[in-house]
């Protein structure tokens, strides 16, 4: 069986919020679990900027992916933006009840607090952004923590804590045998983020 992941990407995402787990992820070798088609995913499809100017070319557009089994949601200052887009928080709010497993990096948790996903879950966020997720409510807001799993629910601070996040998943679907793997094939940047 194939999972399909989705990375929903948005303007001015954070770049290692999207980057960092997909390179996991993508290192995870089939054959030992579930294969995953990764595919991102935007309001219109197209390009889409980040933060520091990498463009990402959209696979899919929101009315074309109507059900991924695993959706991430970067962070970076356009996370904040995507919580009052009502296009993504209805996309979010239709397809987020069917994930197998939603996961945020950073400010990524705002999307997914805002679209009522997160409802009576435990979520982390950035550091500096605690105190304003609190205040969007619908969740408890865990902070002093880098990486968090409240049943099917991932969230974790930032980039860094996206790959730890990450290996966690590969172990989820794959197994330890399979997390050794990719860290050893993701060494240099799993040793220079610690």
């Amino acid at each position: 069986m194939t999972l399909t992941v989705a990375v929903l990407v948005f303007e001015d995402a954070a770049e290692m919020d999207i980057v960092g787990p997909i390179q996991v992820l993508a290192a995870a070798r089939p054959g030992e679990g579930e294969a995953l088609r990764i595919l991102t995913v935007s309001l219109d499809g197209g390009e889409v900027s980040c933060e520091s100017g990498l463009r990402i070319l959209s696979d899919r557009t929101l009315d074309e992916l109507a059900q991924p089994d695993i959706l991430l949601i970067p962070g970076g200052s356009g996370a904040l933006r995507a919580a009052e887009e009502p296009r993504i928080l209805a996309w979010l709010a239709a397809c987020g009840p069917g994930c197998r497993t939603l996961a945020t990096v950073g400010c990524g948790a705002f999307p997914l607090v805002a679209a009522g996903l997160a409802a009576g879950h435990c979520i982390t966020t950035h550091p500096a952004q605690v105190a304003s997720l609190r205040v969007l409510g619908g969740a408890e807001v865990v902070e002093g923590v880098r990486f968090l799993c409240d049943d099917r629910l991932l969230s974790c601070t930032g980039a860094a804590a996206a790959v730890d996040m990450g290996l966690w998943l590969v172990e989820q679907l794959h197994g330890e045998v399979a997390v050794e793997r990719v860290r050893h094939a993701i060494a240099p940047v799993s040793e220079a983020l610690h």
